[in-house]
């Protein structure tokens, strides 16, 4: 880290664009033509009294995931993934997933044009198997756990 302060500094960070891509210096992504984004990042911090005065806080503030773009805090690693192998020549996406993983993929996926796939185990609520293809995802269904679906 002393590397990247010595090199980079709070300026250098466009003020003006409120996505995680505002770090895009400290990304894997080179090109911004692969970037595919919904401004995923720039959650709210939410200042949440009652629960700092329980564990003794003089402040407590919780940040709001559900803010990304399909709700969860994996849309943030998703999106790098997704666009850095975008960049590295990736023409389809294939993962094991058991929700919000699977949505997030299948959304950034949706958004570049490129097919996804997706392997779910056959107990994963029904409505990450209903987002999934709403963004056209390919989904198989595995009888087993997660591990499984992986293989």
């Amino acid at each position: 880290m002393e590397g990247v302060r010595e090199e980079i500094g709070c300026g250098d960070f466009p003020a003006d664009m409120n996505s995680m891509w505002r770090y895009s210096q400290l990304l894997p992504v080179k090109s911004p033509s692969y970037i595919i984004s919904f401004g995923e990042g720039w959650t709210p911090l939410l200042l949440s009294r009652q629960l700092g005065k329980h564990l003794g806080l003089r402040m407590l503030r919780i940040k709001d995931e559900a803010q990304n773009p399909t709700g969860s805090f994996k849309d943030r690693g998703l999106c790098a993934a997704v666009s850095k192998n975008l960049e590295l020549g990736a023409k389809s996406f294939g993962l094991p997933s058991a929700g919000n993983a699977a949505v997030s993929t299948s959304a950034y996926c949706a958004a570049a044009g490129v097919p996804s796939y997706i392997f779910m185990p056959d107990d994963t609520p029904e409505p990450f198997f209903e987002s999934c293809k709403l963004f056209g995802a390919e989904i198989v269904r595995v009888s087993g756990t997660i591990s499984e679906a992986g293989q």
